[in-house]
Formats: structure tokens, sequence, C-alpha cells
């Protein structure tokens, strides 16, 4: 084709044709360049990068030896990422200097017979509950809660008294009441909904785990005390895959007296809401022996959980008007009444 144009076309016509392949491959090799980055070649494998949002600079990991002080955990401040250090592996948190002794296994079986006996007094209770948790990508605002328990029938009333969800209400009765979760709802909890909506929901439904980490089946010092008993019976069967560690007389800000302490993995997989694994730390008032404060932190010592009860009173004397949704709020429209939606 270039030889059928004149002398001067062609000319201009091998100038275009220049510059189109200049300008291609200089295309070519920018999309190349961001699609596969260039790195050099490492002696040793290098951990990922963390893209998490980054709190308040994490407590530093704490090494797991007896008598050894636990971590404390801090609120980050809102708006502030997640640490961007590179992830390390939950045996990294324990593996150095961890003790699977006999002694620690008795110290296990003695803490968790303490707490044990002290629940097995208490047929009713009231706390107050103050939690925190990392859900769906985001901490989500401290919550103080009146938490009411009752044992038979198995019976949870928490009113949220906090600048958060204000006036927020959630009553579960096993086998009562339609086997429903009834809740009223506070200002924001849902669109076109105002405050004092009363509603009422199946266990199943997922509105109710869609501001937590844990169902409300899932709460109260009973459902600590069983996970402590797994990790009592897995340890004397010589089972370490948790790795449990006794931590004798720890410091918390929470408590005015040093308290004991029992650690654990969560190894990656066993619970949804850890994929990769992490540690837990339960902490035990030194007057009613009971675990009434709970941390976790996921595989890059994050923490992710907080549960603290305190100002507990038992007995509380509590009855079934004190579980009853027609009683306890009779001034309030019926519910609005939801399965799975």
């Amino acid at each position: 084709m270039a030889r059928m144009l004149p002398k001067g076309c062609r000319m201009l016509f091998r100038r275009k044709i220049f510059r189109l392949g200049v300008g291609l491959g200089v295309g070519l090799t920018f999309f190349g360049c961001v699609g596969l980055p260039t790195r050099k070649p490492t002696l040793e494998p290098q951990p990922p990068t963390a893209t998490r949002p980054q709190p308040r600079k994490p407590a530093p990991t704490p090494a797991f030896p007896p008598r050894q002080e636990s971590p404390q955990p801090q609120r980050p401040q809102s708006g502030e990422e997640r640490s961007q250090q590179a992830p390390s592996t939950p045996s990294r948190l324990v593996a150095r200097g961890q003790d699977s002794s006999d002694s620690t296994v008795a110290e296990l079986r003695r803490v968790y017979a303490a707490a044990a006996k002290a629940y097995s007094g208490m047929d009713s209770y009231i706390a107050r509950l103050t939690r925190r948790e990392w859900v769906k990508g985001a901490y989500q605002p401290e919550e103080v809660i009146v938490f009411r328990f009752r044992k038979e029938p198995w019976s949870v009333h928490l009113k949220w008294v906090g600048k958060e969800g204000r006036g927020r209400e959630a009553l579960y009765v096993k086998g009562q009441h339609e086997n429903k979760l009834h809740a009223i709802l506070a200002a924001g909890d849902a669109p076109f909904t105002s405050a004092g909506q009363r509603l009422a929901v199946t266990l199943d439904s997922p509105l109710l785990c869609s501001r937590s980490r844990h169902c409300i089946t899932q709460v109260g010092i009973g459902v600590m005390l069983e996970h402590l008993s797994q990790l009592v019976q897995q340890a004397e069967k010589g089972d370490q895959s948790r790795r449990p560690a006794f931590l004798a007389r720890q410091k918390r800000e929470e408590f005015s007296a040093l308290v004991d302490c029992v650690t654990w993995l969560v190894p990656a997989g066993a619970e949804k809401h850890l994929p990769r694994g992490g540690q837990r730390w339960c902490y035990f008032d030194p007057e009613s022996r009971l675990p009434v404060l709970v941390v976790t932190r996921d595989e890059q010592n994050q923490e992710v959980e907080y549960y603290r009860y305190d100002r507990l009173q038992s007995p509380a004397q509590l009855d079934d008007d004190d579980f009853n949704p027609a009683r306890l709020w009779k001034h309030t429209r019926e519910p609005d009444q939801r399965s799975n939606r």
C-alpha cells in the first residue's frame, strides 16, 4: 500500500506508523506494570501487608509463662485505621514460654471449679454489660447494657442505657412467647421506623446478628463457663491444640485488685468471625470467682471482642413478669411479626 503512494506521502505514512507503534508500546508497558508489579526476590517469604483499618497502637503481644502480665487491649478511636503491621499467626502469640505441664491443667481445673460452684448457686442475676466488637469490617460503638438473666426457663432481657442504642431492648425466653426474640427498636435501628417500634423475629433471622458477633442465645456468664468447661476437658485429655495457659494475678484497669486469667487459642476456622484464628483471654473476679471479662484478639493481635460484666446482683429474684413483653411494654404497639427476613 505504501508503494502506491507518492514519495512524500510514503514518508508521512511511515512516520505515523512509527508514532503509533511507540504509543502502543508505552501504553502496554504502563498496563503491564500495573497488572504485574515487579519485585526483587527475597531470601525468605514475607507476610502480606495488612490493609485493615488501624486503631490506636495495639498493646504489645504478651508472652505466656505463668505469672506474666496480660495485655491491656484498648478501644480504638473512631475514624482511626487498624494497624497495618504484617499479620502473625496465632501460634506466635503463645508459643514463647508456653507451659503445658500438669500444673497448668491443675490451675485450669481449679479456677473453673471455683467459677462453676459460684454460678451453680445463682438462679438469676442482673449485671451491667459493656460490649464493643469488630463487625463487618468496622468497630461498632461501645454499648452499655443492663443485662437480666434467669436460668429456668432460660430467659434474658437486655436494655441499652448508654449513648449508643439508648432505648433499645431485646428479650427472649426459651420456649415461650412463640419462641421468638422480642425487641424495641432505638432511633436509627431500621429505615422508615421510629424509635419505640416493637419487633418479633425468629432466632434464625439474619436481623439478630447483623449488629453483633454473637446472637442473644450466646451471651451471659453461663456461656463463658461452657467454653471454659470444654477447654478443661481438652487439656485433661492431653489435647494442647488450643494451647491453654493460666496467668495468675494480672493487673487490669477494670479491677482494683489483681485477677487470675485463662487464655487460649481459637484455631483458624473454629469460629465464623475469626476465619484466620485468634486468641481469647478470660478474667475472673477475685471476689465472686466468676468469669466477668472476656477479650478476644484476631491473628493480627487486634482487639475484636470485649465483654465485661460488672455491678453484679444475685440473687435478683426475677420472675415471669420480668421477661414478659406484654407486661414490660404494655404501653407500646403490638410487635411487627417477622420470621426470616
